[in-house]
């Protein structure tokens, strides 16, 4: 596997500090494993970070709150940002509140294993080509 610079973020609703919410340069596999397991029922955020040269880099995060998840990809270099997001076929049109917000409800999704997936290839490759994460969603 090539050695790439990650940096994680994450805020964990359901847990108090450190473990609620921090930063990480360079962790391996099963420090990012152990946030997203955290957060499989919980609420909260994981960001995973791809240091790449000067302005550009890619960046994975998972939105999850009751085991419901969104997962925004975005990829940015010099000619721009390129922002792909979770879509569920599945979903009917409307609204789904996360965090707040009114989300799209077409965005979120309930499979736990496919924000897995997606994270550990992201890790590995440092791209994301899996579905549920289509360029910019529905």
């Amino acid at each position: 596997m090539i050695k790439r610079l990650y940096t994680v973020k994450w805020v964990l609703k359901g847990y108090q500090k450190p473990e609620g919410g921090g930063r990480e340069n360079n962790p391996d596999w099963h420090f990012i494993l152990e946030k997203l397991d955290k957060l499989r029922h919980d609420d909260g955020t994981v960001t995973l970070k791809l240091i790449l040269k000067n302005s550009e880099g890619k960046e994975l995060s998972v939105y999850a709150k009751n085991d419901h998840y969104s997962i925004i990809f975005n990829d940015i270099d010099a000619d721009g940002d390129i922002l792909r997001t979770s879509y569920n076929r599945e979903a009917k049109k409307g609204l789904h509140e996360m965090h707040g917000l009114d989300w799209d409800a077409r965005t979120i999704f309930t499979d736990y294993d496919a924000v897995y997936d997606i994270f550990k290839q992201f890790f590995e490759t440092g791209e994301v080509s899996s579905s549920p994460i289509l360029p910019g969603g529905p």
